[in-house]
């Protein structure tokens, strides 16, 4: 279920991040599809993540997820049999041909370059300064993520540039993630009366561990920072002599 999501929310990133190239109203179709998909399988991944926390795991804690999650697929299994849930994962899972997509023609590479590098400086225009708020760490998050996707259709150009900052956008989305699951997590816990009492010792460890992951972002950005720099000179020099041509 969660390497469904995946999929369907790294697709729907490259037709957002390349949506110049396509039809727009196939593409739109196609991604309203996706996002349906993926939200369908959220409320799932939400328990599976809470279940690993070390926190949460065992004893009566673990018992009520596994519970929640029971309920959690049962309701699926309901939503799947609507006529426009069911059309989405008949769309999505049979997939969209290239002629029906409405790729345009004469796309040349340095079109392709460009929009990645700009996926890049999205990221970028985030980390100067440095992102403080929930709402601008979640929109950071976001945009990690689409910039991950978006470097693996152009992964051969400056091969370990592209690596590096690959492994960087991978390191800060994942410190961001923890911080939002063990923020999930908390909430959990004071949503029950009786949890709010004995779930103290487990708040307190995510608490700590939050400090910890807070604590660590702001070298995780610096080095994803120095990445992008180098891999934006890269893609650079690649797209100036695409539009030079050959000699």
């Amino acid at each position: 279920m969660h390497q469904c999501r995946v999929e369907c929310r790294r697709l729907r990133a490259l037709l957002k991040s390349f949506r110049s190239f396509f039809s727009t109203e196939h593409a739109r179709g196609f991604r309203a599809a996706l996002e349906r998909v993926a939200d369908l399988l959220a409320e799932i991944r939400e328990l599976d993540v809470l279940a690993a926390l070390p926190p949460l795991q065992g004893g009566q804690g673990g018992r009520e997820l596994a519970a929640a999650r029971q309920q959690a697929v049962k309701r699926l299994a309901r939503r799947l049999q609507s006529p426009s849930n069911r059309a989405a994962v008949e769309l999505s899972a049979r997939g969209p041909c290239r002629s029906n997509l409405g790729l345009r023609p004469g796309i040349a590479d340095a079109d392709v370059l460009r929009r990645a590098r700009r996926s890049w400086r999205r990221v970028q225009h985030l980390l100067e300064p440095r992102p403080r708020t929930q709402r601008e760490l979640h929109e950071l998050r976001i945009r990690l993520k689409n910039c991950r996707y978006v470097l693996e259709i152009v992964s051969d150009i400056s091969p370990m540039d592209a690596a590096t900052l690959r492994r960087r956008l991978r390191d800060a989305q994942q410190n961001l993630g923890d911080q939002r699951d063990a923020a999930a997590a908390a909430d959990w816990l004071r949503s029950d009366p009786v949890w709010a009492v004995r779930g103290r010792a487990a708040r307190k460890s995510l608490e700590r561990w939050r400090k910890t992951l807070d604590r660590d972002l702001d070298p995780a950005l610096e080095r994803l920072a120095r990445a992008g720099k180098r891999w934006d000179h890269a893609i650079t020099r690649s797209i100036e002599l695409d539009l030079k041509g050959p000699t």
